[in-house]
């Protein structure tokens, strides 16, 4: 998921490509030191990662790091990586063109690999009845999949049936755009949706506008050229890139009459979003699973820098959630289930009705919320 909009926005947004071929002590430190500036200058979650409680530490972690650049104990890349994993976010990582490259797997937060403990781990997009009370959709990305959802979501109404299962396991998130649907359809209350606050650099702001106007989406490159103003006009280091909101239910859709989400921890960003939006506006829902979700929902809207010789990119977030300025954070623990699934793990996940699903639809028909 991620990688798609990254590959994208490696040849868009902020990049630094260096052509030579000699790997020099001099460049090394100059690629390590351009990913510290962008952490420290631009990166939108730095003032709660490195805070008083923990600066010293931090400047020993860079200094060493740097220390072992510069007499050849490391190279650029590796540096780069250690360094990265150090914030543990997840939407705070290099994203490598070479598959085989094992950086990820030393040092970046990891979530749980399900393919070590299902055999056949795909979820895709599927939308079925599971029995005469019960309809699942599977919904495995928040990358334009909205008119997916629209279309399940039709014809789930039209099937009668009285409960509901969201099946995200493996959704990796995308836009917050995609998951609207469901919030619309599971509301029974209104609810409160955070603040988004972006840092505002010149690096950030150039990085959003080139994005919007190569997707060529004239409406919000004109909405973003009225930001860019706003963020130009004040000298105020983060400034509100969308703000709190109250989102009204307007109408109680009759069905579904009990629903459930079904997660894993390799659900993440948008995804988790559609998770904290339900909680917020419906009493008819429950999330089911055995671990919590990987948590990358307190910052969003990506941007990257590219080390085209290296063969990876770093991306960064630009903007963070404002329920972090309360002290209120997701993204160290994940979403937790409300109800453990205590079965084992389905031996295949892809468009299947699994074992999950028919332990969910038989405890959604005895359990009363």
């Amino acid at each position: 998921m991620m990688k798609t909009i990254l590959l994208l926005l490696s040849f868009i947004l902020t990049s630094v490509c260096y052509a030579s071929k000699n790997d020099s002590t001099d460049i090394y430190l100059a690629d390590f030191d351009s990913v510290i500036r962008l952490a420290e200058y631009d990166y939108a979650l730095f003032k709660f990662k490195v805070t008083d409680k923990n600066r010293k530490e931090y400047t020993r972690f860079k200094k060493g790091l740097r220390d072992d650049v510069k007499k050849g104990r490391r190279n650029a890349s590796d540096a780069v990586a250690c360094f990265v994993a150090w914030f543990k976010d997840a939407h705070f990582f290099i994203e490598y063109m070479n598959e085989n490259n094992d950086h990820d797997t030393v040092y970046n937060k990891m979530i749980i690999d399900y393919s070590k403990r299902i055999d056949k781990y795909a979820p895709q997009y599927t939308h079925k009845k599971v029995d005469d009370d019960t309809y699942l959709i599977r919904f495995s990305t928040c990358m334009d999949s909205r008119a997916d959802a629209e279309k399940a979501i039709g014809e789930y109404l039209d099937s009668g049936c009285k409960n509901l299962i969201i099946d995200i396991r493996g959704n990796g998130g995308g836009s917050d755009y995609e998951i609207m649907p469901f919030v619309n359809l599971l509301g029974t209350k209104d609810g409160k949706f955070d603040a988004s606050i972006f840092r505002n650099t010149l690096n950030n702001i150039e990085s959003r506008l080139n994005l919007f106007r190569i997707q060529n989406v004239l409406d919000r490159v004109q909405n973003f050229v009225k930001f860019y103003e706003k963020c130009r006009s004040t000298d105020s280091e983060y400034v509100e890139w969308a703000e709190a909101s109250t989102h009204r239910i307007d109408s109680v859709f009759p069905l579904p009459e009990k629903a459930a989400i079904i997660i894993d921890n390799n659900v993440l960003s948008a995804a988790e979003d559609l998770l904290y939006y339900v909680e917020q506006t419906s009493n008819r829902t429950k999330r089911y699973g055995k671990e919590n979700t990987g948590g990358a929902a307190d910052s969003g809207n990506c941007a990257c820098m590219m080390f085209e010789k290296y063969g990876f990119l770093v991306a960064y977030p630009t903007t963070y959630n404002s329920r972090l300025d309360e002290g209120w954070e997701f993204d160290k623990s994940g979403i937790a289930p409300h109800i453990q699934i205590p079965i084992p793990y389905p031996k295949t996940l892809t468009d299947n009705i699994d074992e999950w699903v028919l332990w969910v639809a038989k405890d959604l028909k005895m359990r009363t919320f």
